[in-house]
């Protein structure tokens, strides 16, 4: 994280910099788009970094850095190289699509509990394979040079579906069913111990919140003992 924030933010300062002192000569607009397709890579690889240090779907985790670098390499040599062909912008535009069906997979997967109702979980499938459908339409939009008004019709259907998918999977975890109930007894210092009725998603939020809520009177947990 603080690898992608430092990235945005020397890239921020060189377009900048770019912006007010700038003669945007040919050179000066490569180094602006290089600047920007380093902080779109960095936010597109971070859910894939994020499942590797959660230890989780590694394969998927390095496909989605892999696409990723793929089409900021890409994109870098026809900025750079003055390859204006539209083959070599089909080829940056079918990467740039990847990596977001990738990273939008990698960053559900990140959210993804143990606990998750079946729900959930159908929600999660069927978004994944939304976004790889929606990554291959458009594709085979660029290279086949689609011109049919439907086709994008049901394109844009389908990409308005998908973002409801993914707002969805959140919000069905939030509303999955009434809080479990916990009896738990606190030792506190300097004052003893105390039972607890507690509640919430899980055991382990509800210890949280009951931690938190005695903390914040000045007393110290030491040990948790659950009842029930």
């Amino acid at each position: 994280m603080l690898a992608v924030i430092a990235s945005l933010a020397v890239t921020a300062a060189l377009a900048i910099g770019i912006l007010l002192l700038g003669d945007f000569d040919d050179t000066e607009w490569r180094v602006l788009g290089t600047t920007f397709a380093i902080s779109v890579a960095s936010l597109l690889a971070l859910p894939g970094a994020q499942l590797l240090d959660q230890r989780r779907a590694v394969l998927l985790a390095w496909a989605t850095i892999a696409l990723t670098a793929l089409a900021f390499v890409l994109f870098e040599h026809t900025i750079w190289t003055d390859d204006d062909s539209e083959t070599a912008w089909k080829r940056v535009g079918t990467a740039a699509v990847f990596a977001v069906a990738a990273t939008q997979i990698a960053a559900l997967t990140s959210r993804l509990k143990a606990d998750d109702r079946k729900g959930v979980r159908v929600v999660y499938l069927v978004t994944a394979g939304l976004g790889l459908l929606l990554a291959a339409l458009a594709s085979t939009a660029m290279w086949k040079e689609i011109e049919s008004d439907s086709f994008y019709r049901s394109l844009a259907a389908l990409a308005v579906l998908n973002v409801f998918l993914v707002v969805l999977q959140p919000l069905l975890r939030r509303l999955g069913g009434a809080p479990e109930s916990y009896r738990v007894r606190f030792a506190l210092e300097p004052d003893g111990s105390e039972e607890l009725e507690l509640s919430g998603r899980d055991f382990a939020a509800a210890l949280a919140d009951g931690v938190r809520r005695l903390e914040r009177d000045g007393r110290t947990v030491v040990r948790v003992e659950r009842l029930i």
